[in-house]
């Protein structure tokens, strides 16, 4: 595994005694609660040395630089001096605690012996030294990217600068390159004032400040020409949307030459939709144009999308823990193993629950969910009802949960026994059926049904099927052919059950409540239908308790 990185975290042990190797990107999935975010915490607190915090999945990381020189480089440009009482010493504006606040503790302060070592570029012993690793990691919080200050004293430059704004103001290349990122998306200028030569002033414009003239004769009149502007033009940070802000602090570190691990918690929060998939690609092509390796935890998949498609560096790592014991584990999941578009949104939502229900389609899940969480230890279960998109489509989520091992299980209506058989067997192979010699009673039905057909023309199977059955859609199951043929389809129909693959037992979705007209709108007014039945109630539990069990979850 060859890395663009000068230096980099290259694995992990775990407290099981297994070890995790890290790519270029690296992303932790999961269901809720499983302990996602606090890998990433202990990565960092293991990086600072916090021997106070308790470990409770990792025991050790290898950190790894190609190039010590260059990351020597990095942390001598970042060196700000700091004077008092006639000593000085030096801090590196890149040093943040687990706040992205900047760090300038007196053990991380370099003395002037130091300093000049790193300037000499020493050796590359510096890794194991906390003060000398700590400004190339940086830990960005969900709970702190909204907390950029509007405005900062402009502090010394024989300080160290002591927040956001200072740092910005300083580092011409970083201020430039966000700004323009800002500018491509949000058709924004990023703007800090600084024309009262005391304090800094952080916003964004539609169009660039004008200038301050330091050489002018009337440094007055240069003051209110920029306050003038400002008046306009100018919205303070504050002011700006929590997608824009969130953007900021993530960037600034990516951006950060110095940091060279950027360890990011959630950064779907606070973005629109068609942010989140832009910031994935974002994220994952500053990190290889600007050789950091990166961790992140994300619950969304259009966060995981936009990284998929952007790199094929990318270790995806599925973090799980069993309920009984608290129990946990994290798996290596490659994507690439899998037939799956990348693409489709629905198939990668199944990564982020810990036990899932496959449906057919959106208003198959939205009836589902609607009736099966009413139920408390379902809510309690991490369950989730995924859309398939269409039939067709559910073959490639099997895949997913079969290369991956996810806990899944499918729901479909009865008519794909009929008319989808050979998608049928694809998913029960894939799901680890043993043999396809195991479903014969129904496509020994089909082949009689289809004798004299085009048995190789689809639309020609379908109209045999249905003439000679007398088709109804709704309640197919209840039909003369249905009923004549009942143990036959009843023994297939458990044999799918053993791998997960459930058929509703008396039709299609619209069978569960027979009173409601309108297919339309069937899944938004059948669940009140049926809960004032306590038949149609009793009918649906039975068969829903099935798939549940399935998943180790049960009805309270």
């Amino acid at each position: 595994m060859c890395s663009l990185f000068d230096m980099r975290i290259k694995s992990s042990e775990l407290l099981d005694g297994k070890t995790i190797e890290f790519d270029d990107i690296n992303v932790f999935i999961g269901g809720n609660n499983v302990g996602k975010t606090t890998i990433l915490l202990e990565i960092f607190s293991k990086i600072i040395a916090d021997g106070n915090r308790r470990y409770r999945w990792l025991s050790d990381l290898t950190y790894d630089t190609n190039n010590y020189k260059t990351d020597l480089q990095h942390l001598y440009d970042s060196l700000t001096r700091r004077i008092e009482q006639n000593k000085t010493t030096y801090y590196s504006h890149s040093t943040r605690n687990m706040r992205g606040q900047i760090d300038s503790s007196n053990d991380l302060a370099f003395t002037g012996e130091e300093h000049q070592q790193i300037m000499n570029k020493g050796e590359a012993i510096f890794l194991n030294e906390v003060k000398y690793r700590r400004p190339f990691f940086s830990f960005v919080s969900c709970e702190d990217r909204l907390g950029i200050p509007e405005s900062s004293d402009k502090v010394a430059y024989y300080q160290p600068a002591s927040d956001p704004i200072n740092v910005l103001h300083r580092s011409g290349d970083l201020y430039t390159d966000i700004d323009k990122i800002i500018h491509d998306r949000f058709n924004s200028r990023l703007v800090i004032l600084d024309h009262t030569g005391r304090d800094l002033r952080l916003g964004y414009s539609h169009k660039p400040p004008p200038k301050f003239d330091h050489s002018a004769d009337n440094k007055q009149h240069e003051f209110e020409k920029i306050q003038r502007w400002s008046e306009d033009n100018f919205t303070p940070i504050i002011e700006a949307g929590h997608g824009m802000r969130s953007m900021i602090k993530i960037l600034a570190s990516i951006l950060d030459p110095v940091n060279q691990v950027v360890i990011i918690d959630e950064p779907e929060l606070h973005l629109y939709p068609s942010h989140k998939y832009w910031l994935g690609q974002e994220v994952t092509k500053l990190a290889l144009k600007k050789k950091k390796q990166v961790f992140l935890v994300t619950h969304d998949p259009l966060i995981l999308r936009g990284i998929l498609d952007g790199s094929n560096r990318t270790n995806v790592f599925l973090v799980e823990r069993d309920d009984a014991d608290s129990t946990g584990q994290v798996r290596s999941c490659s994507l690439e193993k899998t037939k799956v578009s990348k693409n489709q949104d629905q198939y990668l939502q199944i990564l982020f629950y810990r036990r899932s229900i496959v449906v057919e389609g959106a208003a198959d899940r939205y009836f589902y969910q609607n009736l099966v969480t009413d139920n408390k230890s379902v809510n309690e279960s991490d369950l989730g009802f995924i859309s398939a998109g269409g039939k067709g489509n559910a073959k490639h989520i099997a895949e997913l949960v079969s290369n991956i091992g996810l806990k899944a299980c499918f729901i479909f209506d009865y008519d794909v026994l009929l008319f989808d058989f050979e998608l049928i067997e694809s998913i029960y192979t894939t799901l680890g059926g043993d043999d396809l010699n195991d479903l014969t009673n129904i496509k020994t039905i089909l082949n009689e049904l289809l004798n004299g057909s085009d048995k190789d023309d689809p639309k020609e199977r379908s109209r045999a099927i249905k003439k000679k059955i007398a088709w109804d859609k709704k309640n197919c199951a209840s039909s003369k052919f249905i009923t004549e043929h009942e143990l036959s389809f009843r023994k297939d129909i458990d044999i799918l059950k053993k791998v997960g693959v459930f058929i509703v037992p008396n039709g299609a979705l619209e069978s569960w409540a027979p009173g409601v007209e309108s297919s339309a709108r069937f899944a938004e007014e059948a669940p009140d239908v049926i809960r004032s039945n306590p038949a149609l109630m009793k009918a649906f539990n039975e068969f829903v308790n099935e798939p549940l069990t399935y998943l180790g979850v049960k009805l309270s």
